[in-house]
């Protein structure tokens, strides 16, 4: 993950900590290859919703160029879309673009 879309999910933390049920993107996650089942796992052993979502975050900028992108396609899949953060991120993403036409967003 680059440092752009690593400083959108830190920007955003608070948020998706708040307002994120990260069991409902484990499965798209995992189905895309960002996460193991054992790395899964790990997120749910961290405590309380919040704490997996926290942990997820955290995870999520350690795994490579494909993690941001796959994240944003889970939380429009499951709904998460319509999040006020959701919104950020969409506009974020297409400015990087804009500014990074090579990125894989």
């Amino acid at each position: 993950m680059d440092a752009s879309q690593k400083n959108i999910l830190q920007l955003n933390r608070t948020n998706i900590v708040k307002d994120l049920d990260p069991s409902n993107v484990y499965d798209g996650l995992l189905s895309r290859g960002i996460f193991t089942e054992d790395m899964i796992d790990e997120i749910k052993s961290a405590g309380t919703r919040r704490d997996q979502a926290r942990q997820l975050v955290k995870d999520l900028q350690m795994r490579g160029s494909r993690a941001f992108p796959a994240f944003l396609e889970c939380l429009r899949e499951t709904g998460h879309h319509t999040l006020p953060y959701c919104h950020v991120f969409v506009y974020r993403c297409k400015n990087i673009l804009l500014f990074f036409p090579h990125s894989v967003l």
